[in-house]
C-alpha cells in the first residue's frame, strides 16, 4: 500500500503512477537527445500546478530526469525512485526502505523544482551525509545546468555565501539554523549570507522534524563569571558521596544536593547561606559542578581533544564541532577534566527545528520511517504521509532480542557471534552505544586476535574509509551510532555467506531506530537497554 488507510494525514501515490507510466513511453525520446537538449529539455518540459507552493512534475520531465541521471550517474531510476520524486516535489512526506534508492529520489525532486524556478535546501542529519551526497549528485545536476553546493561545520563564512547562492544546496539543518541566527546579529552586510528558506527537502524526516523537532539551536556569547569559580566548585563537589550529600534520580537526569550536603558546602564556605540572594551564583555554579561531576561522561557525553572539551552529539555519535553546553555547564565540564576554564557560555539568540524548518515556503521530506509519524507531521507541519513499496522482496532475516543480564554477559554473547561469523568470512557490523563501548569492543576482539576497525567521534575523520571497507569479506566494524541513518555500507563477494551480520549491543531509545536495519540478512542481536541523554542544550559560539 502506498498509504495507511484511514490514518491522520495519509497521502496516496496512486496518481502519479500514471506520470511514471507516461514517463516510460517518452524514454526513446529523452534518450535520442544529446546532452545540450537534455539539459534544454528539462528547462522547457511543463510544470503542473501544484497546490500551493509545490510542483507536480510531468511525464516529460520525468523521461528527461530518468535519461539524465543514468547518463551522469550510470544509474537509471526505477520507477518506485520517479514515483517518490513525483510525491516529494508534490510537498509529501515519503517512506521508502533502506537501501531504496532515497538520495537519488531526492534529487530528482530537487531538480523538478529547480526547473519550476525555486531554490532549494537538501537538509541532512550531519556533515558526512551532506558532503557526500553533494559530490554524488553534482554530475546530475551540472548536466542539467543546476548549480549545486554543500555546507557543513568547517565551511568558512565567504564559502557559506557563495554556496548558498547555488540553485540546490545539500547542509545539516543545524549549520542552515545557525547560519540564520549569525545573519541576525551580523552588523555589515558582508557578514551575512543568506541562506534562502524557499524549498526544504528533508533526508531522515522523522528523525530531524519529529525527534529533534524541539531540540533548541543555540547562538552563545561568552559571561562576566569568572574561570576560577568554577575551579573552586569542581574542587567543593569531589568531597560529596553519592546517597549521602546528592541523590540522582531514577533516570539518571537529575541530580540534587541533600541537607546533608548543602550543610558540607556552605561550612567550606565559611558558613554562608547558599539559598540567600547574595549567594545564588555561587549555588548556580555548585550544582553545575555536581552536575558536571556525576551525570556527564567522558567518552559518552563528550570528548577531550587537544586539551579542549568536544561534544558528542548523542543522537548521532559524531562530534558537535564548535558547539558547547550554554548556561556555565560547559566551564564545569572544563573544570572537572582540569582544563583552562573558558568563561561560561550565555544564550544570545535561539531557534527550534521544528520553528526554522516552518520558515520554509514549501517542506518535503523522505525516510525509511515515516509512517508511524504520519499524525505528528501532519499536525505539526501540515505535512501529508505515503509509502512508496519496495522494487524487490526484502531478504533481511530479523533474529529476535536477547535481553542479557548485565554487560559482562552482553559483552560474552556478542563476541561469540561475532567469532562465529568472522570465522565463515561473514562481515560483521557491531552497533555499539557509545566511543568508550566501542573501544572497549575493539580491545577485547584484538585480544582475541581479530582485527576490528572502529568508527566513532575520536575517529570520524576516517569515516569513508571504514565504511568503504566495511562490507568486504571478513571484515569487522564496531561503530557508534555514526554508521546508522544513512550510511551505505556496500557488500562485496560475500552472498555465499549468508550476507552481513549485524549485532546491536544495545536496545535503541527510539523503537524506530531498532527498525532502521541494512537491507541484507540480519542473524542475531544481542541487546539490553542502555544509555541516557544529559539535559542540556547544544549551542554555537
Amino acid at each position: 500500500m502506498e498509504r495507511v488507510i484511514g490514518a491522520p494525514g495519509s497521502a496516496s501515490f496512486r496518481g502519479f503512477r500514471r506520470v511514471v507510466s507516461a514517463a516510460n513511453e517518452s524514454r526513446q525520446w529523452a534518450d535520442d537527445l544529446n546532452d545540450v537538449e537534455l539539459s534544454r529539455a528539462a528547462r522547457e518540459a511543463l510544470i503542473s500546478p501544484g497546490r500551493g507552493a509545490v510542483v507536480e512534475p510531468t511525464a516529460e520531465l520525468l523521461a528527461v530526469l530518468r535519461t539524465a541521471a543514468l547518463r551522469a550517474l550510470g544509474q537509471e531510476p526505477f520507477d518506485e525512485q520517479l514515483l517518490a520524486a513525483c510525491a516529494l516535489a508534490a510537498g509529501n512526506a515519503v517512506e521508502m526502505d533502506t537501501g531504496e534508492g532515497k538520495t537519488l529520489a531526492g534529487a530528482l525532486a530537487a531538480a523538478a523544482f529547480v526547473v519550476a524556478g525555486r531554490r532549494v535546501h537538501v537538509l541532512s542529519v550531519n556533515d558526512y551525509l551532506a558532503e557526500r551526497d553533494a559530490a554524488w549528485m553534482r554530475p546530475l545536476f551540472e548536466l542539467l545546468g543546476i548549480r549545486v553546493g554543500w555546507v557543513g561545520q568547517h565551511t568558512p563564512p565567504s564559502t557559506r555565501a557563495e554556496m548558498y547562492r547555488c540553485d540546490v544546496v545539500y547542509a545539516p539543518v543545524s549549520e542552515v539554523g545557525y547560519d540564520v541566527l549569525r545573519d541576525r546579529f551580523a552588523t555589515a552586510e558582508a557578514d551575512r549570507v543568506h541562506p534562502v528558506l524557499d524549498v526544504a527537502i528533508v533526508d531522515e524526516a522523522d528523525a530531524v522534524m519529529i525527534d529533534e523537532a524541539m531540540s533548541p539551536l543555540v547562538l552563545a556569547g561568552t559571561s562576566p563569571d569568572t574561570p576560577g569559580d568554577f575551579t573552586l566548585a569542581n574542587a567543593l563537589v569531589q568531597e560529596l558521596d553519592i546517597d549521602v550529600h546528592y541523590v540522582v534520580d531514577a533516570d539518571q537526569a537529575t541530580v540534587s544536593l541533600t541537607d546533608a550536603g548543602l550543610d558540607l558546602l556552605e561550612n567550606r564556605l565559611g558558613g554562608v547561606n547558599l539559598y540567600d540572594a547574595a549567594h545564588t551564583a555561587t549555588l548556580t555554579r555548585l550544582n553545575l559542578a555536581l552536575h558536571a561531576r556525576v551525570l556527564v561522561r567522558r567518552d559518552v557525553d563528550y570528548l577531550v581533544v587537544d586539551d579542549a572539551i568536544k561534544l558528542i552529539n548523542a543522537a548521532r555519535g559524531r562530534v558537535a564541532h564548535q558547539q558547547r553546553w550554554p548556561d556555565g555547564l560547559h566551564a564545569a565540564v572544563e573544570a572537572k577534566e582540569q582544563l583552562t576554564v573558558s568563561s561560561p557560555g550565555i544564550v544570545l539568540d535561539t531557534v527550534t527545528v521544528q520553528d526554522l524548518l516552518r520558515r520554509y515556503l514549501t517542506l518535503s521530506g523522505m525516510s525509511g520511517t515515516v509512517v508511524v509519524v504520519a499524525e505528528e507531521l501532519a499536525e505539526f507541519y501540515s505535512l501529508r504521509s505515503g509509502r512508496v513499496e519496495r522494487r524487490l522482496p526484502n531478504q533481511r532475516v530479523d533474529a529476535p532480542q536477547r535481553v542479557l543480564l548485565d554487560d559482562h554477559a552482553r559483552m560474552d554473547a556478542v563476541m561469540v557471534e561475532i567469532r562465529e561469523r568472522h570465522r565463515e568470512g561473514q562481515p560483521v557490523l557491531v552497533g555499539t552505544q557509545s566511543v568508550a563501548q566501542s573501544e572497549q569492543y575493539a580491545t577485547v576482539l584484538a585480544e582475541a586476535g581479530i582485527d576490528a576497525q572502529v568508527l566513532n567521534a575520536r575517529n570520524d575523520s576516517r569515516e569513508a574509509a571504514v565504511i568503504a571497507a566495511a562490507g568486504g569479506f571478513g571484515a569487522v566494524t564496531i561503530s557508534t551510532q555514526m554508521s546508522g541513518r544513512g550510511t551505505d555500507i556496500r557488500l562485496g563477494g560475500v552472498d555465499e555467506h549468508g550476507h552481513r551480520a549485524v549485532a546491536a549491543s544495545g536496545a535503541w531509545r527510539c523503537c524506530r531506530l531498532a527498525g532502521i536495519r541494512p537491507a541484507v540478512s540480519m542473524r542475531n542481536c544481542a541487546a539490553v537497554q542502555a544509555g541516557r541523554a544529559i539535559p542540556a542544550r547544544l549551542s554555537r559560539s
